[in-house]
């Protein structure tokens, strides 16, 4: 069990806790906003404006300490308990009391401050981490006295500002950040009072937005907008009070972002002619080609390496195989013949980065399955049913398009699961072209047909 001593030692350094953070918080931001120099006269407003800075200083400063203490010095009993059965009983009291304690508070706290809400005396402001959630109403802000001479070093009611307060005066006046009121008195004109800047919560001289516009405000400002088109409007703010505009880039080339792409056609330039690029939509507002699809080279540079050198650095260049035939299907194509084949297309004709882009990749070459015997190839003719043969490949790269047709030959070699179909030695298979029977080994290929290499 606990003895007097471990009781009146604990309780003597909550408390010492408690007012050492009481007396540091409250020399940095006084809890009484009135009455103080270079303060107004004190108000009802104020007794909530008071009660909401108290209540976030025992919120966010004192309560989080003691519940950290408690938790602590009950885990610490766990420790000194040695087993002992009383001894872990109240343990356990201290722990749980203190976790259920910090709920009730904080729930207390949600509640009272909807009620403030409800009854218009403070507006929501937004999640914050160890910050209110709530900041009184502007039209509570409101004092009554009448307002002296701009200029006076004092922020007066109808005043938007005044050029000579201090900084502590302005923090007193609207609970405002050292950084903001060093922003307002910067700003302020010391003709009018009135402080034109972004972020002073107000929407005036040139801008569209303010970041820090309260609810309350936007209703004034635009009465017909609900709650939630305030919200959204002000998330869409940036810190120049412009409103972010999310660039949709509609239209036909919409379908292109994510697809590799050519930087230049211009062939006299070969590695700018052959370096890759991705179809992207442009959000850069002060772009000439905001909202526009365009061509962006990749990072770290990427080249088609059958345009560049014939496929000579795809030894040192990983990469994924990728079989057009997963894209396209027989008897949904034009009929028409490409890469001087012996025979039409019987599917779709597509390119390697159409296909790529289904990975989120861009095209780097082309070839058959093994890679290291037949790169930078497609297939046009099946010769004694074996693709591997010069006189059934023609040279190609990633800017041609390919198809499949019902004449097929076999690669040799061994046939990997995700390079399917594969030839079976055993099995005869017959060309319906060449009207023979023949048998092969490896991945299945039709005259039209290559393998992607995408990365």
């Amino acid at each position: 069990m606990f003895s007097k001593k471990r009781f009146f030692a604990s309780f003597f350094l909550v408390v010492i806790l408690f007012l050492s953070g009481f007396v540091v918080v409250a020399a940095a931001d006084p809890l009484v906003p009135c009455g103080a120099p270079g303060q107004h006269s004190c108000t009802i407003c104020d007794f909530f404006e008071m009660t909401r800075r108290v209540t976030n200083y025992i919120i966010f400063g004192v309560i989080p300490v003691l519940t950290a203490f408690f938790l602590l010095l009950g885990g610490g009993y766990l420790v000194w308990s040695k087993g002992d059965p009383g001894a872990l009983v109240s343990a356990k009291n201290v722990i749980t009391v203190a976790v259920i304690g910090f709920l009730v508070i904080f729930v207390g706290w949600v509640f009272v401050n909807t009620m403030f809400m409800a009854l218009g005396i403070a507006d929501w402001d937004g999640f914050k981490l160890n910050e209110s959630w709530w900041k009184i109403s502007t039209k509570c802000s409101q004092h009554d006295e009448i307002s002296a001479e701009c200029g006076d070093g004092i922020w007066q009611v109808k005043e938007g500002c005044d050029p000579n307060m201090t900084v502590e005066a302005c923090q007193a006046r609207g609970g405002y950040s050292i950084a903001m009121c060093n922003e307002i008195i910067a700003h302020c004109d010391p003709l009018t009072c009135k402080s034109q800047y972004c972020g002073n919560g107000v929407v005036d001289g040139d801008e569209k937005c303010d970041y820090n516009e309260s609810l309350a405000a936007c209703k004034i400002r635009n009465p017909a907008s609900t709650d939630q088109q305030c919200i959204d409007f002000k998330n869409m703010c940036d810190q120049k009070c412009k409103i972010i505009v999310v660039a949709a880039c509609e239209g036909v080339d919409k379908a292109k972002v994510g697809k590799g792409c050519w930087l230049t056609n211009d062939m006299t330039d070969r590695e700018k002619y052959c370096q890759r690029g991705k179809y992207i939509c442009d959000t850069e507002a002060d772009s000439p080609t905001y909202n526009k699809v365009v061509c962006k080279p990749l990072t770290p540079k990427l080249v088609d390496e059958c345009c560049f050198n014939r496929g000579d650095n795809l030894d040192t260049t990983s990469f994924d195989i990728v079989r057009i035939r997963d894209f396209v299907k027989l008897g949904d194509g034009s009929g028409g013949q490409i890469n001087n084949m012996m025979v039409p297309c019987e599917s779709q004709a597509i390119d390697c980065d159409s296909v790529c882009a289904k990975k989120g990749q861009v095209c780097i070459g082309v070839g058959l399955a093994n890679w290291q015997k037949s790169k930078c190839v497609s297939v046009v003719h099946h010769v004694q049913g074996d693709c591997s043969l010069s006189q059934n490949l023609v040279t190609n790269d990633c800017r041609a398009k390919y198809c499949l047709t019902t004449a097929v030959c076999c690669e040799g070699g061994e046939c990997k699961d995700n390079l399917k179909p594969c030839c079976d030695p055993n099995v005869t298979l017959w060309d319906p072209w060449a009207r023979i029977y023949f048998k092969g080994s490896g991945s299945q290929f039709s005259v039209g047909e290559t393998a992607c290499y995408c990365k």
